[in-house]
Parts: C-alpha cells; structure tokens; sequence
C-alpha cells in the first residue's frame, strides 16, 4: 500500500470517526435539553396549579423556558453543521479517492437514500408503506420541531399564569 493510499484511508477513516463522534454528540446534547425542558414545564405545570404564591415563579420558569429553547435552537443548529461538515468531508475523501478507495461508497450513495424511488440504484423495498412526506422529514428538522412544541407549551404556560 502506498503512502498516499494509506494517507487517503488514514483520512477517510478520521472524517467517518468524527461524523459518528458528532452524531453521538448531537443526540446526548438533545437528550440532555429535553429532560431540562420537561423538569422545567412540570415545575411550571405544578407552580400554575398552586395559586397565587407561585404565580411569579410560571412567568420566570416561561421566560426562562423560551430564552433556553432559543439557545438549544442555535445549539442543535450548530452541532448539525458540524455533523454535516464531517459528513462532506468523508464524502469528499471517497470521491477524490477513486482509485485508492475503489469500492468504498458508503456516504456517496447514501445521498440518494433520501431520494428512494427516484433515480436512485437503492431499491423501495421497506419503504413501500412509507409515504413520500414522511420521507422528508429528517432528523434536523424533527429536532427543531420537538423544540417548538416546547416554546408553544412555555407560552401556553405564561398566558395560563395571566389569566389564573
């Protein structure tokens, strides 16, 4: 084996390796807010059911709810860039390494995952039953949805305050 060609794999081995390590990173850190939220919307659901002496601590808890939900947004959206960075890399290292990575097309031919049944070699198979707009959600997008159904019961919790 060349030098170059062990060069080539030696950095194809780093991208894929990173691209994981940042995949495990996204999730944990997702993992991690969602169980903040939750404490924080069920402290505020408990607070709105204890009359007026909390009634301070739903708009704090509301406030602070939103603003974290902000931040965890720009969190998530870095962290993906960083995922997807990794993830051209590797894909980058296969198609510049034709001849020295021959038959690895691991993340070239997972592009066309997304488009399955479209002028793609990959088969339908399992994904008979699934319909085509399910198909486009992706995990970015489920994450920032997940983060606006928070942001929506943060509001629902101050208005709730207002008007008990």
């Amino acid at each position: 084996m060349s030098k170059k060609t062990k060069n080539i794999r030696i950095g194809y081995q780093m991208a894929i390796e990173m691209w994981a390590h940042c995949g495990d990173e996204v999730w944990s850190r997702f993992n991690s807010m969602l169980v903040a939220h939750s404490i924080i919307v069920y402290a505020g659901i408990s607070a709105l059911l204890e009359n007026p002496p909390f009634k301070n601590l739903i708009y704090i808890l509301s406030v602070a709810g939103i603003v974290i939900c902000f931040l965890w947004a720009i969190m998530m959206e870095r962290a993906f860039a960083y995922q997807d960075y990794y993830l051209f890399t590797a894909r980058d290292w296969e198609e510049s390494a034709s001849g020295e990575l021959a038959p690895i097309k691991t993340i070239s031919v997972g592009r066309d995952f997304r488009h399955v049944g479209k002028n793609s070699d990959i088969k339908e198979g399992c994904f008979d039953c699934i319909s085509k707009w399910f198909l486009h959600i992706n995990a970015k997008r489920a994450s920032i949805y997940v983060i606006v159904v928070f942001e929506v019961l943060y509001i629902f919790l101050f208005i709730f305050g207002i008007l008990k």
